[in-house]
């Protein structure tokens, strides 16, 4: 999805990426994804890989089946193989369609401090130690009743469990440079309104959430 003319909605996940220290990434694509594609190649093909420096892009690998991407977990488990073969202690999963200025660093430190299996950004994005995500993958995908999402169904059984800890968004957000005690920016843009009234925001003579903020 565009957003602000020339941008697109999975620039900001990436932006935060990086302005993070992230660097090895993955954008998990469904079908129609040509025009994503482009924009990834075109506009993020600078990192390193001498460096081991990347933002790999990777369709549906139906590797199990036939079938698409079921849900957000199962688009995780489908590419395991991948996830493991990279040998990362910590995964940090996030949801591209928000628009926000995020510092996950804290967050992870965060996560390694409690010494925690599952940390969760209090809207929307987690850290999983990789071991324990692969475990709870592979008890998920075993299982008849659930959709396969994060969201619906690996969070609340980890929360039950106990595993998860909470990572509230005060402490994640980068206060714009304008104006450092304005509220922290987010936005859901995943349904039409939410999208239109997101755009609508930069029009502002001095918008809340600054696409030229150097900070």
């Amino acid at each position: 999805m565009h957003f602000g003319d020339k941008y697109r909605i999975i620039d900001f996940a990436l932006s935060n990426c990086l302005n993070s220290g992230i660097r090895r990434i993955a954008v998990v694509t469904q079908y129609k994804a040509h025009s994503p594609i482009r924009h990834l190649q075109r506009g993020w093909g600078f990192l390193r890989g001498e460096f081991n420096e990347f933002i790999d892009i990777w369709p549906a690998q139906q590797r199990i089946d036939s079938s698409w991407y079921r849900g957000t977990a199962d688009a995780v488990y489908q590419n395991l193989d991948i996830v493991r073969s990279i040998g990362a202690e910590f995964v940090v999963v996030l949801v591209g369609d928000y628009i926000y200025n995020i510092d996950y660093t804290r967050m992870v430190l965060d996560h390694v401090e409690n010494g925690a299996d599952c940390t969760v950004g209090c809207i929307g994005h987690y850290v999983f130690s990789a071991k324990y995500l692969y475990q709870i993958l592979e008890e998920n995908i075993m299982s008849t009743n659930t959709d396969h999402n994060f969201g619906k169904d690996i969070i609340p059984r980890i929360v039950t469990m106990g595993k998860a800890i909470a990572h509230p968004f005060s402490m994640l957000c980068v206060a714009s440079s304008s104006d450092p005690e304005a509220p922290a920016y987010w936005r859901d843009v995943g349904t039409v309104d939410a999208y239109w009234s997101a755009n609508l925001d930069l029009a502002s003579t001095i918008p809340e959430f600054d696409l030229y903020d150097r900070k």
